[in-house]
């Protein structure tokens, strides 16, 4: 797979050539988590490109190229050269980190309601391997398309092993009429399925074999390093960053289970209902209904069970008038 040649698409569980046209230098670096079938098939295809010298890399029958394998956390100066930068910050190195807490085959499930009925599924692929292999399916970006072709917004769980993911779409902006759909009862049928989300992956969690994983939740267009260096490769989208954007979305992990907690959330102030955006999970349609007994008597002079007595039309002007609207 070609990528651009960027500290960022370097990963520790990979292998990395990178070929000086002009020196012939080839270098084959190693991530420090890199399985050994890819260190294995790396080695032979820097043999490969040295004996026959391709004019797709640049090279000709005239070419003599050199291989360098390098380890990660033993680069040379040359190397960086290339790269433009030396900051290890722009990717998740995993250098402190024991190889053994990483050797876990990937996993990833799409949450779901059907018919009115939450569903989980695991979704494979043809070319899954038996052993361990840091990347699970066929080609390079095949993961980030099964989460970015879906229909949004979408809601995964990603299995690393030591962590556990709770990836998140976006709402697609567009039509007005589209924009009606998502601030309506779209929103809140999304929001029972991510608390639902969120319950069972905390559960998937905790029944599995050995110490409980951590539990992070990511969000479509605004996934850290920590989340995108798991992949083979990773392209930034901007539909899904701008829509992500406008919903307050973080650009860093969140703690699943304190997800859960705010998500759960049911009565909130008057003066917490005002603020733009709303709090996470908030039917903007139905704001009265977070209030307590005593506030909603005093915002909307009347109990609830006079509020609900009242005709649409009337609850409507209501809502406007004391600004839960």
């Amino acid at each position: 797979m070609f990528v651009d040649f960027k500290v960022c698409y370097i990963i520790n569980r990979g292998v990395f050539l990178y070929i000086n046209t002009q020196t012939g230098c080839l270098f084959l670096w190693y991530g420090s988590h890199a399985p050994q079938t890819l260190k294995s098939n790396g080695s032979k295809i820097a043999s490969w490109i040295s004996e026959t010298c391709p004019l797709e890399v640049g090279l000709n029958h005239d070419s003599t190229v050199k291989v360098v394998k390098i380890n990660e956390g033993s680069e040379p100066v040359e190397f960086f050269k290339g790269l433009r930068s030396e900051d290890r910050k722009k990717y998740d190195s995993l250098l402190k980190v024991p190889c053994s807490k990483h050797e876990y085959v990937p996993r990833m499930f799409h949450m779901s309601s059907v018919n009115m009925v939450f569903q989980v599924q695991e979704m494979f692929s043809l070319a899954r391997y038996e052993g361990y292999s840091a990347f699970p399916f066929s080609s390079s970006n095949a993961w980030q398309c099964q989460l970015y072709k879906q229909h949004q917004p979408a809601i995964n769980l990603l299995d690393f092993g030591e962590d556990v993911y709770l990836w998140q779409g976006w709402w697609p902006r567009g039509s007005e009429e589209i924009e009606n759909v998502s601030a309506g009862s779209a929103r809140s049928r999304h929001t029972v399925d991510r608390k639902l989300a969120l319950e069972t992956a905390i559960n998937y969690c905790k029944a599995r074999d050995g110490p409980t994983p951590n539990m992070y939740c990511v969000y479509g267009g605004k996934e850290p390093l920590q989340f995108t260096n798991r992949f083979a490769c990773w392209e930034a989208v901007e539909e899904a960053s701008v829509a992500s954007t406008l919903d307050n979305r973080p650009s860093t992990l969140e703690d699943m289970q304190l997800c859960f907690q705010r998500l759960s959330k049911s009565v909130y102030t008057f003066e917490e209902l005002q603020q733009r955006p709303l709090p996470d999970g908030v039917n903007p349609n139905k704001l009265e209904t977070y209030l307590s007994d005593k506030e909603f008597y005093e915002v909307l002079k009347m109990t609830r069970e006079e509020f609900s007595a009242l005709p649409g039309w009337k609850q409507t002007n209501l809502r406007k008038e004391s600004k839960l609207f």
